[in-house]
């Protein structure tokens, strides 16, 4: 069975050089969007979710085409699948923090960006190493909060470190902690998995770095999180920090010019970590 590949992002220990103060960035036209959802064939059951705050939530419990000849099964919470998908996928909503009973095993498991989303990431990994057949694989790839910066760019008083800072605590109160991807090394070899690779990525916010692929990268990286903003933090500040809605969206737009600053040069630290199931002698 082949590894599964790196990404081709820059390790975290090599910085980024920034672009300076004052610099022509001739893509500045380039705008920052929130992506649209995507339309799926899930049952009207599976559809319902409460509303709050102008936002919904779930109601349940709060490479296809290039290998054909192999079967994938994809999980989630939330019904956002595509209705036009491979013969060979299908797509499950289930709740993976529950016992795992799936009629076969699985020789690769792979999750991404689910930091923030289980409440005890060690029963996780035992049933992923369960459910794989022997030397099977699993991947993980995350970010870690909070954003850091390599020059103490944050300016005094930074909204974006704020923002950053209150999302890891509101997060952590609750028990679903968002820095978790530090742990998942070693949690992986606890549960007994072998050969376990930990490596360590930038995530640029915006086209600050001078390196061509990391401001591409950097572009990405923000439309990403600008689109997503409210959407990431409404939740933890309302419900567990007592903030009103208004209090949010006032402190947001801040947060937005912080974001779009290229004098402030942030990134989100990314952890991709994988191991293998022993293989049976």
């Amino acid at each position: 069975m082949a590894e599964p590949s790196e990404s081709a992002q820059a390790p975290l220990d090599a910085p980024l050089t920034a672009e300076p103060d004052g610099w022509d960035d001739n893509d500045s036209s380039i705008e920052v969007t929130s992506l649209a959802s995507s339309t799926t064939s899930i049952t009207d059951t599976i559809r319902k979710h409460r509303e709050e705050n102008g936002r919904t939530y779930h109601k349940y419990k709060e490479e296809t085409d290039e290998h054909p000849e192999t079967e994938v099964l994809g999980i989630d919470l939330s019904p956002i699948q595509p209705s036009f998908i491979p013969a060979n996928l299908a797509f499950q909503i289930d709740d993976l923090e529950e016992s795992w009973n799936f009629s076969s095993k699985f020789d690769f498991i792979y999750t991404r960006m689910l930091t923030g989303s289980f409440t005890n990431w060690p029963k996780f990994f035992e049933q992923s190493f369960a459910n794989l057949n022997p030397g099977g694989y699993i991947e993980l790839a995350d970010s870690c909060f909070p954003m850091r910066t390599d020059d103490n760019s944050f300016p005094p008083d930074s909204a974006l470190k704020k923002w950053c800072d209150l999302l890891v605590e509101g997060c952590a109160a609750v028990g679903r902690p968002i820095d978790s991807a530090m742990h998942y090394k070693s949690q992986l070899e606890a549960a007994g998995f072998v050969n376990v690779v930990e490596v360590q990525y930038r995530w640029p916010m915006g086209r600050w770095p001078t390196d061509k692929k990391a401001k591409e990268l950097g572009t990405w990286g923000l439309a990403n999180v600008y689109g997503g903003l409210e959407s990431i933090c409404l939740a933890v500040f309302t419900r567990v920090l007592g903030w009103t809605k208004e209090e949010v969206d006032i402190f947001l737009i801040d947060v937005r010019k912080e974001l779009k600053d290229p004098k402030i040069h942030s990134y989100g630290p990314i952890y991709v970590v994988y191991g293998q199931k022993p293989v049976e002698k």
